[in-house]
């Protein structure tokens, strides 16, 4: 990940019904177009303008604000000149409140002779309520660049950072896993394939089957490198032993409905996990062993020391499940678009999910409780 002025400033805190991400995006973009006349102008006259259908003038002696009162609604951003105003709502990964675009239309009739209302989304499905311009921020990274090519400003590198949150962010242009298909996944036909062909690249390009140091293991096998179909599963990964006393499996959880699970971030992203497995003849003897309960307490502890946004899951202790399935009782995870958070080429989602593969493989293979109950006959 890119480490500049606005990832730096970046530090409000995120909480599960909070990411003040677009009010940061906002503030930053509307400081550049403040700060720098010249790229205000050419982003109201060169690129909005050319976009409106209204062919009306914009004055580049107005003023830029943030959440502007509208009464009791408050739009990102507003450019007013002349009596005129363009409005601006941006979003991220949310969708539009129900009528917001229409509570600002309802004051602005009242409040400005012209008026033009413009969103920006992280993609197109975000279009909604039918703005007067509908842009994502992509295009506006390649704004930037334009702008760029022609500027004269020895400040580049502050336009340079904003671009740099947006690859961050993942609303840049898009990675070969776009995160805009990862978060839209169930309406997208290319994911599925796309992963298939990450897990592919892995296999081809690290040595899975050194994973493991301890020597006592029993081997993974070639049989064992293969993706999962998910159909079948519900996943796609690799599947590191054919015996599943336990099985270990690496990849990417994409419904959760097999495994009578919940993923973590919903409909919004499938969950990188790191999945324990049982075969069927082990389900009534495995939750009472002490060698298993051990392995249990003692992954629980090393997975929340590590501090980088891992949950560990013991499935069948979650009280909130009424059907469990002793199949999979161990999950350790995280939602596959904070992994490839920042990510712009496929090397990179290859070397994220090695990475992480091998941070919790780590821990695993240094547990002397999993290689007591691979060796043992339960």
């Amino acid at each position: 990940m890119k480490k500049d002025l606005f990832n730096s400033l970046r530090k409000y805190p995120i909480t599960e019904s909070r990411n003040p991400i677009e009010n940061f995006l906002t503030e930053a973009f509307a400081w550049l177009l403040s700060s720098y006349p010249a790229f205000s102008e050419y982003f109201l006259n060169v690129f909005i303008k050319d976009k409106l259908t209204n062919n009306i003038k914009i004055s580049n002696s107005g003023y830029w604000s943030t959440q502007k009162s509208f009464n009791q609604y408050y739009p990102d951003m507003v450019y007013e000149y002349n009596r005129n105003a363009l409005i601006f709502e941006h979003k991220v990964w949310s969708n539009l409140h129900e009528s917001q675009l229409e509570n600002y239309r309802n004051y602005a009739s009242k409040n400005y002779d012209n008026y033009d209302i413009i969103l920006i989304t992280a993609t197109k499905i975000q279009h909604d309520q039918k703005p007067d311009l509908a842009l994502c921020w992509e295009e506006l990274y390649y704004m930037i660049d334009k702008w760029i090519k022609n500027s004269n400003s020895k400040d580049v590198f502050l336009f340079e950072s904003f671009q740099n949150l947006l690859l961050n962010e993942g609303i840049g242009p898009p990675a070969p896993i776009s995160h805009a298909s990862i978060l839209y996944y169930y309406i997208s036909k290319n994911l599925e394939n796309n992963i298939v062909k990450l897990i592919n690249r892995v296999i081809s390009n690290y040595q899975i089957d050194n994973l493991f140091t301890n020597k006592n293991i029993n081997q993974i096998n070639d049989f064992a490198l293969r993706p999962y179909k998910k159909e079948k599963w519900g996943r796609i990964g690799i599947e590191l032993f054919d015996d599943w006393k336990p099985s270990i499996f690496i990849g990417f959880l994409l419904d959760g409905q097999d495994h009578c699970t919940t993923l973590l971030l919903g409909e919004k992203s499938p969950d990188f996990s790191i999945i324990i497995s049982f075969e069927e003849k082990y389900h009534s003897i495995y939750p009472n062993d002490e060698t298993y309960n051990s392995l249990v307490k003692h992954l629980k502890k090393k997975v929340e020391e590590l501090k980088s946004g891992w949950d560990f899951y013991h499935h069948i202790e979650d009280d909130k499940v009424k059907e469990k399935n002793f199949w999979h009782p161990i999950h350790i995870r995280k939602p596959m678009l904070h992994l490839f958070q920042g990510t712009e080429k496929g090397e990179e989602q290859e070397q994220r999910f090695i990475d992480a593969t091998n941070e919790i493989i780590a821990i695993i293979d240094d547990s002397e409780y999993f290689h007591e109950l691979k060796a043992k006959h339960l």
